[in-house]
């Protein structure tokens, strides 16, 4: 379960901002619903398995997500996809005096198999420059423990490591002289067969799941899931829950041809995009109903609404985080969503009959409804506003006491919370 993010001179991100997925000890929960889960440490004690965080475009949201795939993407890819001397694909704060000059710092809190996990690194575009991994045993006083650590020495410029030898078994020495200066030792090590380090890998590598906006997700997911009859049905129950009415949901798989492009393109950039997608694989995917009458009818799904066809393909996403107990981090979850249904999809993650393996989802929205009395609780909402140097900040919602929800919601639409849009008049627009 993801304890925290941290984020810093990334994109909109300046001095460093941290995302608490923790929740208080002492959880009010007058409904019922489950808001929080224990993720079997004793320091992380509660978690919240659905954490929303609000701000008006262009406050930095869609950037943390960036930031939380990059260091996936990051830790699974620099030992064995770079090579020496390519830059490494971080974008730092530019409106700042430093931001160029300073390292991008990313870093995440986890736990995993009830170890706590703090993993993290700073970088620019032509180097690593720290990079550290600490662990917390789950017994009641166990100290947090360096497993290593990797610093550039200011004096010489060369990279200098610290090993726990009782923490990290192998051959420490050797995967340190083989990490290059772009990529990252946690991935060289795990490549060269680490065990000690395979466990932190696995979970920022298949557990952390940060995803673009819903309706840019591929079909693939949903699809192939589909066309598992043992698998379709929970499919089918997720989008009849949803009032969607399905009867049944056909796919078609067949390798990409010249006759999936429009006739009229040139032949040579026809040729280029054949050769490219020799290998690709289409879906198409068909809904049936029925009719008044009880009569079959079948439609393709280009055919159905927005939102159907968003909530199709968060479907096969969304049930393999549920049953697998992953970590899901959507952008704009809201978009081409009733808002009754987006509180259903959030209600899965407090459902213990649907989430049995404590998943969990991060998401961003602009939807205020979910910020009705009871549905939430204060530990589970950020929100997110630039401030005066235009950097994005985070801010736990905790933070401003308010009683109710109701003066909550309306607070914040109001804009006394921050993390609304600042609108102008525009009859007086270019006027001064």
């Amino acid at each position: 379960m993801l304890v925290d993010f941290t984020v810093g001179n990334f994109r909109s991100f300046d001095a460093p901002q941290r995302l608490s997925l923790a929740v208080g000890r002492d959880l009010k929960d007058p409904t019922g619903r489950l808001r929080s889960a224990g993720s079997g440490h004793p320091a992380a004690p509660n978690l919240a398995l659905a954490t929303c965080i609000f701000g008006p475009n262009a406050c930095g949201k869609s950037n943390l997500v960036r930031a939380m795939y990059f260091f996936r993407w990051f830790v699974a890819s620099s030992a064995k996809d770079r090579q020496q001397g390519e830059p490494i694909e971080v974008t730092p704060f530019l409106l700042g005096a430093v931001g160029e000059a300073a390292p991008t710092e990313l870093a995440a809190a986890f736990v995993h198999e009830g170890i706590l996990y703090q993993y993290g690194f700073t970088a620019d575009r032509a180097r690593v420059h720290e990079e550290w991994l600490y662990v917390t045993e789950p017994a009641a006083r166990s100290r947090t423990a360096e497993v290593f650590r990797r610093a550039i020495d200011p004096e010489s410029g060369q990279t200098k490591y610290r090993f726990n030898a009782k923490r990290l078994k192998g051959a420490r020495e050797r995967w340190a002289a083989e990490t290059r200066d772009n990529a990252l030792f946690l991935s060289t090590a795990v490549m060269r067969n680490s065990e000690s380090l395979s466990p932190p890998f696995a979970w920022i590598t298949r557990s952390l799941r940060p995803l673009p906006a819903a309706e840019a997700l591929p079909l693939a997911v949903t699809a192939d899931r589909c066309l598992d009859p043992a698998r379709r049905g929970s499919v089918l129950a997720f989008l009849n829950a949803l009032d969607l009415s399905f009867q049944d949901v056909e796919v078609e798989k067949r390798p990409f041809s010249r006759k999936d492009l429009p006739p009229d393109l040139p032949d040579a950039m026809a040729d280029d995009i054949c050769s490219q997608l020799s290998s690709a694989v289409l879906h198409s995917v068909s809904t049936i109903h029925t009719t008044s009458d009880g009569r079959r009818r079948v439609f393709s799904l280009d055919d159905e609404s927005d939102g159907t066809r968003v909530l199709f393909q968060l479907a096969g996403p969304l049930l393999d985080v549920l049953e697998r107990g992953l970590t899901l981090v959507v952008d704009e979850l809201h978009r081409s969503l009733h808002p009754h249904a987006l509180k259903h999809l959030i209600q899965l993650f407090h459902n213990t009959d649907y989430n049995k393996h404590n998943a969990q989802l991060v998401f961003t929205s602009h939807d205020t409804s979910i910020l009705a009395r009871g549905f939430l609780h204060r530990d589970q909402i950020w929100l997110m506003d630039k401030g005066a140097r235009q950097a994005s900040l985070l801010v736990p919602a905790s933070d401003f006491k308010v009683r109710e929800f109701e003066a909550f919601q309306k607070m914040y639409l109001e804009g006394r919370l921050g993390a609304v849009p600042r609108l102008q008049d525009i009859c007086h627009v270019g006027q001064q």
